[in-house]
């Protein structure tokens, strides 16, 4: 709860410099390395996502489209959305670029996430023999 409030302390005062929003991005993505933890965070919340969509929503995802503002520097948004509906999510990110040293880790992450559903299995194994670093290379 501290930690919590510290950072939005901070960012409340780096929010309202000029710049400043900017230069917190630069700083905790890319040099911080914090995107590699935002996996972990996704890891935790998609599945209560699902858990949204599908039980209080009755929202059944396999086929469907999903769009994510904001997923982050991270492959891990639209990766999971194919776990979860056979394509891939389209992710809104207006200054954010995927960054290649996080590809492995939300590919791993992916993988890794307890959904509360079933995933077919060609949509797991699809993703565990996809070629990513090559993808990266192109």
């Amino acid at each position: 709860m501290i930690r919590a409030a510290v950072k939005g302390g901070i960012q409340c005062v780096l929010g309202h410099l000029p710049g400043g929003a900017k230069g917190y991005r630069e700083l905790t993505r890319v040099h911080m390395g914090s995107q590699a933890t935002h996996v972990d965070k996704l890891r935790r919340v998609w599945p209560g996502y699902v858990r949204v969509f599908e039980d209080r929503c009755a929202v059944d995802l396999d086929g469907e489209h999903i769009w994510i503002h904001e997923g982050g520097w991270t492959p891990y948004p639209p990766l999971l959305s194919y776990l979860l509906t056979g394509s891939g999510g389209v992710v809104t990110n207006h200054e954010a670029r995927v960054l290649d040293r996080y590809l492995s880790r939300a590919v791993e992450g992916v993988l890794a996430t307890e959904l509360p559903g079933p995933v077919p299995l060609e949509r797991r194994s699809v993703s565990k023999s996809c070629d990513f670093d090559r993808l990266g290379a192109e």
